[in-house]
């Protein structure tokens, strides 16, 4: 899956070029035309509407100056790009988990039941307390993700970057739940934001991977770097 390929001219496009299957050593990364023979391009749309396809490639030959870098060394820079990207989105989600809980409490002001505003109950107001926690972690760790990106250590960035998918995976499934069981009906139709919002980080949170892969990939390198760091 390829995230917005019907609409690009060009794309990156990452290949075996040596070694056996996951092997770090042997990928290489080369730039092509959206137009070159040998590649179809199946479109649909995701659970969002963001458009996306997959990228059929058969028999396609590529110039050699479509290579970008040296050969066969791509994996440490396709790493390091995964971890902008997922602080990236660690952002996004961030910023969509505060925007439920600012449409969900401005309902909560309005809806009327008993002749009072629902926000005034007090088993509302605790859940919209923890749906504000759950911004404000999320708001620290997208920071912490995209901080480390400045920094000097590679490993660090693919660390902060994997911790952040997870635990925003975790925090934006339950502000967007809890978003749509607060507007009982209307939180499911078009006419609101909060549907559009909690398709969008259901989607963002599979994206590159899902919480469990980020998770394992938090956990390998949190290791690495723990025994790059070991005396020898």
């Amino acid at each position: 899956m390829v995230v917005d390929a019907p609409v690009c001219d060009h794309w990156l496009i990452t290949a075996r070029t040596a070694g056996q299957e996951n092997d770090s050593h042997g990928l290489s990364v080369f730039l092509v035309k959206a137009d070159h023979p040998g590649i179809t391009v199946k479109s649909y749309r995701l659970h969002d509407g963001h458009l996306a396809a997959d990228l059929v490639i058969e028999n396609a030959e590529l110039p050699p100056e479509a290579l970008i870098g040296d050969a066969d060394t791509a994996y440490p820079a396709i790493m390091q790009a995964l971890a902008a990207t997922n602080a990236a989105l660690a952002a996004e989600a961030a910023g969509l988990i505060q925007a439920l809980n600012d449409a969900t409490l401005e309902y909560l002001k309005t809806r009327k039941q008993f002749g009072v505003a629902i926000g005034t109950f007090q088993a509302l107001q605790h859940r919209m307390a923890d749906m504000a926690i759950a911004a404000e972690q999320a708001t620290s760790m997208a920071l912490l993700a995209a901080i480390s990106q400045a920094g000097d250590d590679p490993q660090d960035r693919i660390i902060k970057g994997a911790a952040a998918r997870v635990l925003l995976a975790k925090l934006s499934r339950h502000v967007g739940e809890e978003a749509v069981q607060l507007h009982g009906g209307m939180g499911v139709t078009d006419e609101l934001v909060v549907p559009h919002y909690f398709k969008r980080v259901t989607v963002l949170n599979s994206q590159y991977g899902d919480a469990d892969f980020h998770l394992q990939r938090y956990s390998d390198s949190l290791l690495t770097q723990q025994n790059n760091q070991s005396p020898a």
